[in-house]
């Protein structure tokens, strides 16, 4: 591998393996406790940075839309402005820093 270990996809698999068995169990239509739940099983199942990083994420951009069952473009634009405060809380990370900060940014510009 080039850089890092080269066990990214490997647990990243592992992680929405993990989500796809927990959210079966979710009754709820909350979009945030949806989300909150698959921040949380990542974090638990995913190794190395990637699982508090991508966990973080979906806990913070679960919040974003806390009982919600339908959401638009407004929400999902709060959603990802959520998920990168939580990465660059994080990870540290900001905009330059060769991050997943790197992809959402443009992003949430091209939202707004």
């Amino acid at each position: 591998s080039a850089i890092g270990d080269a066990d990214h996809g490997i647990n990243m698999s592992k992680g929405f393996r993990a989500v796809s068995r927990k959210i079966k169990d979710i009754a709820v239509e909350d979009i945030g406790v949806i989300l909150k739940t698959v921040g949380i099983t990542l974090v638990s199942t995913v190794g190395g940075a990637s699982g508090p990083l991508y966990g973080t994420a979906f806990i913070r951009a679960g919040a974003e839309v806390s009982g919600k069952s339908e959401i638009d473009i407004n929400d999902f634009a709060a959603m990802l402005t959520g998920a990168e405060a939580g990465i660059k809380m994080r990870g540290r990370a900001d905009l330059g820093d060769k991050t997943m900060i790197d992809a959402i940014e443009p992003a949430l510009d091209a939202i707004k």
